[in-house]
């Protein structure tokens, strides 16, 4: 988070939260870091599932229904060639994130067919 600044009695800018003070005179507030700022609350990251649901969800489909994208979902993190993140089949379309979400929104994995 960066410094908030105001102006000191010799007009300088000075951070209110950790004190440091801009050497020179100038119109504008610096950008600087604070060390002191409070951390800012981290995003958390989301799991393939939740990205895949988010994008359905997004879309407003309603074809196929939510549960069988679920089902989908299910049978692709059970299949022994998944690996967390991705298809570990040499040559598999599913290797990158974009295109993995797409075979199972339009399910178009042939062991999503069985």
């Amino acid at each position: 988070m960066n410094c908030l600044f105001h102006f000191n009695a010799d007009h300088l800018w000075q951070c209110s939260q950790c004190g440091w003070v801009y050497p020179r005179a100038s119109d504008k507030p610096p950008r600087r870091n604070c060390p002191k700022a409070p951390d800012a609350p981290q995003r958390q990251a989301r799991t393939r599932r939740e990205a895949v649901l988010a994008r359905y969800d997004a879309q407003q489909l309603t074809e196929p229904p939510r549960a069988e994208i679920e089902r989908r979902l299910d049978v692709c993190e059970t299949c022994d060639q998944y690996a967390d993140y991705e298809c570990v089949r040499g040559g598999s379309p599913c290797r990158r994130e974009d295109r993995w979400q797409e075979r199972v929104l339009l399910g178009s994995c042939e062991k999503l067919k069985l």
